[in-house]
């Protein structure tokens, strides 16, 4: 757009939501139904062509049509980027602040929509997988975990958009309890949309049991121990090719251990008493 300026024979503006002429334009999210005015005038009367050559930072779900208020007339931009019309100087009305207007609208056809949200329990994992229709490559999706159903909630996790419809995230090593996750979509800017809630529940690992959680593991992991084990022991994280990587004695049933420095891979576990009696064997997977 311009302001009049270098001596132009075509004018051409946008006004601003505050009716400023602009001459630089910064386009602002697109939300529904928005419409910006256009200011148009030339120095001789003549045919003219109004074009919009660059949509790419409008979502496909917005239809782009110019409303001509002169010749009562309209066009769907985002289909024919190029509109005709003839500025009268003897005519007042084909000209000026009132004749020329792009209005953005939501093709109901387009909208962006959460298909389906779910879950499942991996070991002491939860797998979150979700499907959608019309997202944008600029949606993105905050995953928010709740541990006192639904009260309070706490991000834990963002995807970006691809355009696929289907994504995945995993929430490694979940507490005993009760546990909720939502989707934050932020859509656009100023649009964001919450899902409902998906719940699982984990139950107090029992007595007996001996695991390794997360498996995988990228820093850390958490061994349980059976509760009648007494006194001090020793684990001994091993190769599959039976070499001992690690040793650490431990005195209670839930130690962790740091696991940054082992290389990518899998590895045994085990736990022996103080007599050499083993507690407990697992694998788990290094990330």
């Amino acid at each position: 757009a311009d302001m009049d300026g270098m001596s132009p024979g075509v004018f051409l503006s946008s006004y601003s939501a505050d009716k400023t002429r602009l001459a630089i334009n910064k386009m602002p999210s697109v939300e529904k139904n928005m419409r910006i005015k256009l200011f148009v005038d030339a120095t001789s009367t003549a045919n003219q062509q109004l074009r919009l050559t660059d949509m790419t930072n409008i979502a496909p779900k917005y239809n782009v049509y110019v409303i001509d208020h002169y010749k009562k007339d309209s066009l769907q931009l985002s289909l024919n980027n190029a509109y005709n019309f003839n500025i009268n100087r003897a005519d007042t009305a084909s000209l000026g602040a009132n004749r020329l207007e792009l209005v953005f609208k939501l093709d109901p056809q387009g909208a962006y929509k959460l298909l389906n949200l779910a879950g499942k329990i991996s070991d002491r994992n939860i797998i979150l997988n979700w499907t959608t229709k019309n997202e944008a490559v600029y949606t993105v999706f905050t995953i928010q975990k709740s541990m006192d159903g639904g009260k309070t909630f706490t991000d834990i996790g963002m995807v970006t958009s691809n355009a696929s419809g289907i994504y995945t995230f995993t929430d490694i090593g979940v507490d005993n309890g009760q546990v909720s996750y939502r989707l934050k979509q932020t859509v656009l800017e100023n649009e964001i949309i919450y899902s409902d809630l998906v719940s699982f529940s984990f139950k107090a690992a029992d007595a007996s049991t001996f695991f390794v959680y997360p498996n995988p593991a990228a820093a850390y992991i958490q061994v349980n121990m059976p509760k009648v084990f007494k006194g001090a022991a020793e684990i001994r994280i091993i190769s599959l090719t039976g070499k001992i990587i690690q040793k650490v004695a431990v005195t209670n049933n839930s130690p962790r251990l740091d696991v940054n420095a082992l290389f990518p891979g899998v590895y045994i576990i085990e736990a022996k008493d103080a007599n050499q009696n083993v507690i407990g064997q697992s694998k788990f997977i290094k990330l």
